[in-house]
């Protein structure tokens, strides 16, 4: 039987961990039309609210966890990153490009 090596999965399971965390950025900024097609539905968007978000940056906010420019929202691929801690938020579940995203919205 081969010895288990404690620390180099640790690490290994860090490095995935980190890679999962910048790939929501890059999976967004990837896939933007359609999530903001898919919030424009979810939050019934006009096409004022769309140009404005259309021209906001899909940026890395907190450690795993995407905003979306000064919209209020906040994306994740872990739920626990963009949970409701103060109760003056809302949490939602979208699905872009076939993988479920969970997001937070602050102003809506």
């Amino acid at each position: 039987m081969k010895d288990f090596d404690l620390k180099k999965y640790l690490k290994e399971g860090k490095l995935h961990e980190n890679e999962m965390e910048s790939d929501i950025v890059s999976f967004l900024q990837s896939n933007k039309n359609e999530l903001l097609q898919t919030l424009a539905s979810k939050f019934n968007w006009d096409e004022d609210d769309m140009e404005e978000y259309s021209e906001m940056d899909i940026e890395m906010a907190n450690e795993g966890v995407a905003g979306l420019g000064e919209g209020g929202l906040d994306f994740s691929f872990d739920r626990s990153k963009v949970a409701d801690e103060f109760g003056d938020a809302s949490e939602f579940e979208i699905k872009v490009a076939g993988k479920t995203v969970y997001g937070l919205s602050y102003n809506f």
